[in-house]
Order: C-alpha cells, then structure tokens, then sequence
C-alpha cells in the first residue's frame, strides 16, 4: 500500500500552519477557510469490518466486479 498525503484533521492543518508558516489560527478559523473558502474536504477512509475475510474478499473482486 501507498502511504496516504495530505491530512487527516483540521487540528493537523492548524499544527502545520503554526510551525510552517508561523500562523497561530483559531481551529473553527482553520476549518472555515479549508471548508467554504477553499472548498476542500478531508479525505479519511471509511472503516472497515473486522469480519471481513481476505480471501473471500479477493474471490468476491475477482469474480463478481
């Protein structure tokens, strides 16, 4: 697997700005310009089962996608 980029919450984007840019900003700040100014949205994904069984899952891709 790839290791994922970007971030995963609006508090990591608050962290980055403080240290990269030295910008001290309040979070509803943060998610305010990423949210509605910028018109980004996190990308985490979804969880999944624990139930799931690897090989069932691969013979499911494999044969009915």
């Amino acid at each position: 697997m790839h290791e994922p980029s970007g971030f995963q919450s609006y508090g990591q984007i608050q962290e980055w700005l403080k240290s990269e840019l030295g910008l001290s900003l309040a979070y509803k700040t943060v998610y305010e310009i990423v949210r509605f100014s910028l018109g980004a949205k996190l990308k985490v994904p979804r969880p999944q089962s624990t139930k799931q069984h690897p090989e069932r899952l691969s013979h499911f891709k494999k044969n009915f996608l």
